[in-house]
């Protein structure tokens, strides 16, 4: 069974925000219900300008 895609457009912020805030990732990953890893990869990604980034 294939998984949902995540909506980077409210994913991203709000990864971001917590992230200012000075969560740590396995505790935005509980506060949004996704995984660790993912959280690790948005913290990669948005440490990228945004003109050098992939489109997801």
């Amino acid at each position: 069974m294939a998984r949902p895609a995540l909506d980077r457009g409210r994913i991203d912020p709000a990864i971001s925000a917590l992230r200012k805030s000075g969560a740590s990732a396995p505790r935005i990953a509980r506060a949004l219900g996704i995984s660790e890893r993912t959280v690790r990869y948005a913290f990669r990604r948005l440490a990228t300008p945004p003109a050098q980034r992939k489109a997801a």
